[in-house]
């Protein structure tokens, strides 16, 4: 499932979205040394996964991509 991401960073913003649903996450990196999620994008009951575990896989693509990106340690 995680292959279905699709992760885009631009600056320090970082927007993860499973293809074929409405899922999508959107994260900054602050002041702090993590990312803060700015928003979650709307449920989709057809998804194939909830909600919660989208949420889930989009925080670790998020972190993962903000590491290759040199925005977290």
């Amino acid at each position: 499932m995680e292959t279905r991401l699709r992760v885009e960073v631009s600056g320090r913003t970082i927007v993860v979205a499973l293809r074929g649903t409405c899922l999508r996450s959107v994260f900054v990196m602050g002041d702090a040394p993590w990312l803060i999620c700015e928003d979650h994008g709307p449920d989709d009951s057809e998804a194939p996964v909830t909600k919660v575990e989208f949420r889930a896989m989009a925080w670790k693509a998020a972190n993962e991509a903000a590491k290759k990106a040199g925005l977290l340690a």
